[in-house]
């Protein structure tokens, strides 16, 4: 029981509304952006998000999840000639589209035959953002770079995307010979929502800096400043520090058609994490897209706030549980408390809760058993979630228990047959003994006549 409550909690985080909470316009130089709440997923803010547009190096968010849910962190893979050749002039023929790194793709120097890995390769692909990283992942966990790509768009469906074709595994775009290589800005929360929720994922994006080990092709002073740097300035420099909050990841992304993009999450002290997507920027400001997500962020925690909507074990029902012993009285209560991201002003609040019970609960029940949830929208947009459980054990009653072992037996054909079988046998035995009485009766009373 609790696991398809688990799987419905599941399918709520990772699917939003299109209807954002509150629609304001705002002075943002982008082609499409859209900022979302981490955790339920409630679109706070948008712009022209389900446009298509071309992702460049944020690709490598999807790369990333693939190789985190597929793949042994302490793997070693190997680089092929393909993986980190720049400008290989092999084309692969699924996509029409360039298999090396592109023209002056991003990229750490790795080299044919290099070992390393897949931990290494996941820092290098989401600091640095190495496109050679991103290749060799792909083509050491599935028989070709082709097949994990197909791997990525099956994994973006699942995801919810519906404006997404990834031709690549790094955000190689037309000028490479990959046009159809499209997202939108709502695809990509979606797949940075998921992502942050792999705990190796957060704790890669959320690094400044990465010390690349000793390789068989490199020693690990080859890498200047015997460091890689992140390519995420919101992270980096003071200038785009917030005092709202603290930027904890997660990838940027620039090709000359593309413009420049940046999906980034920030968290407040008060526990709130939003998730902020910026595509297209093309000001010719390269640190504009910096300015641009800041913002956008500052926006969402300036206008919006955690606020609790419910206590931990609050009653929320009483109900007959069928087949208990006693009265089958139980109260049902809330699994703990629940904060949802709200509109800090409060006439924008138009909170509603929807209760959704079990309607056939029987005996047994344990204390704590997840029996319902409550729904939380606001202006019907669905903002938070929370399970309904039993607040005490309800016994199976042993009377019940009995006659269901009785039902159960009559059901034997088995049985049934050995049953009726004693019975004629019982009724026959009966009979004959009845007439061997009269038998013996009329015997003796001729004797007596002689």
């Amino acid at each position: 029981m609790k696991k398809a409550f688990l799987l419905t909690a599941i399918a709520f985080f990772l699917s939003f509304s299109s209807v954002t909470v509150r629609a304001e316009a705002l002075a943002i130089d982008a082609k499409a952006y859209i900022l979302i709440d981490a955790k339920t997923g409630q679109v706070l803010c948008e712009q022209n998000s389900d446009e298509k547009l071309y992702p460049a190096s944020t690709t490598k968010i999807m790369t990333a999840i693939l190789a985190i849910e597929k793949g042994d962190l302490n793997q070693m893979m190997t680089a092929s000639r393909l993986a980190v050749s720049q400008y290989s002039k092999d084309i692969d023929k699924a996509t029409g589209g360039h298999l090396g790194i592109g023209v002056n793709g991003s990229n750490v120097g790795l080299e044919d035959g290099e070992q390393v890995r897949l931990e290494d390769l996941l820092n290098v692909l989401m600091i640095k953002s190495a496109n050679d990283a991103a290749n060799i992942i792909a083509e050491n966990l599935a028989p070709t770079r082709t097949d994990f790509i197909e791997l990525m768009n099956k994994r973006a469906v699942e995801l919810g995307a519906t404006n997404t074709n990834f031709t690549n595994t790094c955000g190689l775009d037309v000028q490479d010979g990959h046009p159809n290589h499209v997202t939108s800005a709502r695809d990509m929360a979606k797949f940075a929502q998921h992502a942050m929720t792999l705990p190796i994922f957060r704790e890669i994006v959320k690094k400044t800096k990465y010390t690349m080990p000793d390789t068989n092709k490199h020693p690990a002073s080859f890498w200047p400043a015997g460091y890689l740097s992140s390519t995420n300035k919101l992270m980096m420099e003071n200038q785009y520090k917030s005092s709202l909050y603290q930027t904890i990841g997660i990838k940027t992304g620039f090709t000359a058609k593309a413009g420049y993009n940046l999906v980034a999450a920030g968290r407040n002290e008060e526990g709130m994490e939003l998730i902020s997507v910026m595509m297209g920027v093309n000001n010719g400001a390269p640190n504009s897209i910096f300015t641009q997500s800041k913002k956008l962020l500052e926006y969402g925690f300036t206008n919006f706030s955690l606020q609790k909507v419910s206590e931990a074990n609050e009653k929320v029902d009483t109900v007959t549980v069928q087949d208990a012993e006693g009265d089958g009285k139980l109260d049902l209560v809330t699994e703990g408390e629940l904060k949802c991201v709200l509109p800090s002003d409060k006439t924008q609040t138009k909170l509603e809760k929807k209760q959704v019970i079990n309607s056939n609960i029987t005996a047994p029940v344990k204390q704590g058993d997840v029996l319902g949830h409550i729904e939380y929208t606001n202006n019907g947009v669905l903002v938070g979630q929370l399970n309904v459980v039993a607040a005490s054990a309800i016994e199976k009653k042993v009377v019940a228990q009995t006659s269901q072992i009785a039902k159960d037996v009559l059901k034997n054909g088995l049985f049934r047959k050995l049953l009726y079988g004693c019975l004629i046998f019982l009724a026959a035995l009966t009979l004959l003994r009845i007439t061997l009485r009269r038998i013996s009766r009329s015997v003796r009373a001729r004797k007596q006549e002689n």
